[in-house]
């Protein structure tokens, strides 16, 4: 026997509400050994529908007329499809702006966007499959032989290389020297500013810059600054305070010890050693080599952390901001919240920036079913000059601002970001190890990540 299902379709006049009603009343649905038969239901029959569909039309419709339709059924607490009409003349003429409509509405509201011609009937079958999937339980998964052999002959690969990478990994850090300076003295900003401001502080600052081979600057100040031989103070940032003392806690991994946080100043370890922006080219072949096992096993540490169930946020610990060389729009604080809404907005930015450059040679990339947008916790920008290796060969992550919970792929495109961006400063085989430590992004997610990137930007 058949399961009803009650759909009742709401739409300005002209929009095609009703023959979108005669293309679905009585149609029957096949899936597996279930059938579903669809019932249109007008609003004023005693009938409670298990659905509602909004129907857009993408050429006359008013954004105005369509909110109110919608405010409107929102308060009824039942699923919603908005469907599109006219979407014929929209594809033919605009394709980029078709699709951009498309996720618009999914990063907008948040809701299922279906397109559909009224005329030719095209569209109705995927209408219909997404009624029944909201309705009932989604049909499950056909096995792909294929991809399944495929995906454990990654896994293996990966547990040998992990292997690989334990047994040349370098040592645990030794204990830092405890700081010689009372922190109860520092509780004032005034007194930590007046240590930034000291002559040894000052010169330190200059030879940060020279090691980085910068000068600071408005634009690029030198963050950190060395207060005694043991702690540095930088500007705080309540999201890098909350990154560091997560990782601290739920990892192995050598991060600084934050002892104290100011409303202007954080006062942490400072780590003895360089930067393996300014080392790299002095080690040896087999050094480098640790150094990157070593790496691998720490980001390996952080994508095992998952985002608590209690959470489902992605961005920033502290605040869900999302930050980074990735999305590169800190100064908007987009809080997209879930992961299937980071990627509602990913998708949304990625029609926008394509749009702009008038480019219609780069697919959709994110249909990829090997693009996994679990989110786990990521530190956000694994380049040479946030990587130290101390005097004792211990390996530190340091500079934890853009640290958060993001699908474990944002890693490695934030590293290949920084090496694009500074292609002639970093050392050059350092982006040769890449795949190795996070991963590697295939050509055509990196091309379409530019526009992801772009369309963020102008937002």
């Amino acid at each position: 026997m058949a399961q009803s299902i009650q759909i009742c379709v709401h739409g300005s006049p002209g929009s095609g509400k009703s023959m979108l009603a005669a293309h679905l009343h009585g149609r029957i649905h096949r899936r597996h050994r279930s059938h579903y038969h669809l019932n249109v239901v007008d609003a004023s029959q005693d009938v409670d529908p298990d659905l509602l569909l909004l129907v857009y039309n993408t050429i006359s419709t008013t954004h105005s007329s369509f909110l109110d339709i919608l405010k409107k059924l929102i308060v009824l607490s039942l699923p919603i499809i908005i469907v599109g009409t006219k979407t014929d003349i929209l594809a033919q003429e605009e394709p980029n702006n078709y699709m951009k409509t498309r996720q618009a509405f999914a990063w907008g509201y948040d809701m299922i966007y279906v397109p559909v011609d009224n005329i030719s009937g095209e569209g109705i079958d995927e209408l219909v499959r997404r009624i029944v999937d909201i309705v009932s339980a989604p049909a499950p998964a056909q096995l792909d032989i294929v991809r399944c052999i495929k995906q454990n002959i990654e896994k293996l690969v990966a547990l040998v290389l992990d292997g690989i990478a334990w047994c040349f990994k370098l040592p645990p850090p030794e204990p830092i020297v405890k700081h010689n300076l009372d922190l109860n003295s520092l509780a004032d900003d005034a007194e930590i500013s007046n240590l930034v401001s000291q002559p040894t502080a000052q010169e330190w600052d200059r030879q940060l810059s020279q090691r980085l081979n910068t000068e600071p600057s408005f634009i690029a100040p030198i963050s950190a600054h060395l207060i005694t031989p043991s702690l540095i103070a930088k500007r705080p940032s309540p999201s890098e305070v909350a990154a560091m003392e997560y990782v601290r806690q739920n990892t192995s991994i050598p991060t600084p010890r934050v002892h104290l946080s100011t409303e202007s100043w954080l006062v942490m370890d400072h780590i003895d050693g360089a930067m393996l922006y300014e080392c790299w080219n002095r080690l040896s072949l087999f050094m480098r080599f640790r150094v990157i096992c070593t790496l691998r096993l720490y980001v390996k540490q952080l994508h095992s952390l998952k985002v608590p169930d209690d959470m489902d946020r992605a961005g920033a610990l502290e605040d869900g901001v999302l930050r980074g060389v990735v999305c590169a729009i800190d100064e908007k604080e987009l809080r997209p919240g879930s992961g299937r809404r980071l990627r509602q907005l990913c998708e949304f930015a990625f029609l926008v920036g394509r749009g702009e450059t008038r480019t219609l040679d780069v697919h959709f990339p994110f249909d990829d079913c090997e693009m996994d947008w679990s989110l786990v916790f990521n530190h956000g920008d694994l380049n040479p000059s946030n990587i130290m290796l101390a005097k004792d060969s211990s390996l530190w992550l340091i500079d934890w601002g853009f640290a958060g919970f993001y699908p474990a792929f944002f890693e490695t495109i934030a590293m290949k970001v920084v090496d694009e961006l500074l292609y002639d400063v970093n050392p050059e085989s350092w982006s040769w190890y890449r795949w190795f430590t996070a991963g590697e992004v295939k050509k055509s997610q990196w091309r379409a990540w530019v526009f992801v990137r772009s369309g963020l930007y102008r937002f």
